[in-house]
């Protein structure tokens, strides 16, 4: 399982609960590290954060789905909870969304 979120206290919190239910998880800290993770790992998931400097995750998610052969879910993690916002989320390829 992958996480990737800018922030690194949300990276940790996300690492931690996955640990207690016995999930490893890798980090990355931007759109560019996980798209690359990504692209030389075969994850079950990836916890993709929304708004990241650089690459955001909707970029990131669509390089994901256009140019990497993989099928793996990916599920924005975000502060941004408005309908608009996961709608952009899933037309950008994620597969489903979860507001932190």
């Amino acid at each position: 399982m992958r996480v990737v979120d800018d922030d690194r206290g949300n990276r940790m919190v996300a690492k931690r609960m996955l640990q207690r239910l016995g999930v490893e998880a890798d980090v990355a800290e931007d759109g560019y590290a996980g798209t690359k993770a990504i692209e030389e790992n075969d994850y079950a998931l990836v916890f993709m954060d929304i708004q990241m400097p650089g690459m955001d995750g909707l970029e990131a998610t669509s390089i994901i789905r256009e140019r990497i052969d993989t099928e793996v879910p990916i599920i924005a993690l975000t502060a941004n909870a408005m309908d608009e916002d996961r709608k952009r989320a899933l037309d950008a390829g994620m597969n489903e969304f979860v507001t932190k």
